[in-house]
């Protein structure tokens, strides 16, 4: 007889946390030991109000990339580079009320800033809004009139709104079933 626990086929996880490389860290270690486990499916509730887009990218790119059927849950407000953490999910739901924010990249220097130095930041904000744009657009089909608002200042749109561009694929709550273990990553 085998008294040897069997993992779940089907995780749940959450984390509400700026992505940074410690967020980043946490879930490509998390992921990890679901797939060394034979885990199939991995929901994960998802709060950010964004981050370090490099942090962001890396994760897209991980959780896109690994044999796990991941579904992503919006319960409350996600933003900025989190929306392409978000976007990593083959399936993708929100709560009624949630939002998603977009916003082109940005940076607040906290020391003076040299010509060059300032130069070399602006082509690397550049390089991280084509990244992200490629990204948006792999995934959601934005009017035209959203890019425009995009352009200028934050896109924040609901969850109808977020159905009808193919961001969320339903409105669904995040609902942990009885007798189910949650694993909070941050």
């Amino acid at each position: 007889m085998n008294n040897q626990i069997q993992p779940p086929e089907e995780i749940f996880m959450s984390f509400a946390a700026p992505i940074d490389d410690q967020l980043a860290q946490k879930l490509f270690n998390a992921f990890s030991l679901a797939i060394n486990n034979h885990v199939k499916k991995v929901n994960l509730l998802m709060y950010s109000t964004g981050g370090y887009i490099s942090s962001g990218i890396a994760l897209y790119n991980f959780l896109t990339n690994i044999p796990l059927e991941i579904t992503t849950y919006n319960c409350g407000n996600i933003a900025s580079i989190a929306v392409i953490v978000y976007l990593s999910g083959k399936v993708r739901k929100t709560s009624t009320n949630a939002t998603f924010m977009f916003h082109r990249t940005s940076c607040s220097p906290t020391i003076p800033l040299g010509a060059d130095v300032m130069r070399i930041r602006a082509e690397s904000a550049e390089r991280d809004d084509r990244n992200t744009e490629t990204i948006w657009r792999k995934h959601i089909t934005m009017t035209e009139d959203q890019w425009n608002v995009l352009n200028k200042t934050d896109l924040v749109v609901g969850a109808e709104e977020a159905i009808k561009i193919g961001l969320a694929s339903e409105i669904a709550d995040f609902k942990l079933p009885e007798s189910t273990q949650l694993f909070n990553i941050a």
